[in-house]
């Protein structure tokens, strides 16, 4: 007789084994039988069951039957068990244009000067990353004024 088929089945959390004259419960990868029946997450992160490349700046984060690695912050993602170390640039600054504009107008006898200056000031805020390997990419802002 199978006892996983008469109803047995659903004692257990996620699969019955049936075996001579009786059945057992058996859990899926990442989770450990406990009372006989019932399925519980293992905690990789906790114990050390894990993958992830410490001193690369990974970290384990457990998951329901599993676990995925992390980064610390700076950090960036290479493959599924380790990270590599970021270089942070901040560029912060005023950049200010001054324009002058000087004209001289003629009505008849009379000449008139006009002198226009015109102050823009810029301000920019900017975080570059780029790996440990490779030179920070900087980029340009270039202003056109026609």
């Amino acid at each position: 007789m199978d006892e996983c088929e008469r109803g047995y089945r659903y004692y257990c959390t996620h699969s019955c084994v049936n075996t001579p004259g009786s059945f057992t419960c058996a859990c899926r990868e990442g989770y450990v039988l406990q009372s006989g029946w019932y399925c519980s997450d293992v905690n990789e992160c906790l114990t050390s069951s894990h993958r992830c490349d410490r001193t690369s700046g990974a970290y384990c984060r457990n998951t329901e039957g599993g676990y995925t690695c992390a980064c610390l912050s700076g950090f960036r993602r290479e493959g599924n068990w380790s990270c590599v170390g970021m270089q942070q640039l901040l560029l912060v600054g005023n950049t200010t244009l001054r324009l002058n504009i000087f004209f001289t107008v003629s009505v008849g006898q009379n000449e008139y000067f006009f002198l226009f200056i015109l102050n823009f000031i810029f301000s920019f805020k900017k975080t570059f990353y780029s790996s440990k390997h490779e030179a920070p990419k900087v980029r340009t802002l270039r202003l056109t004024i026609h």
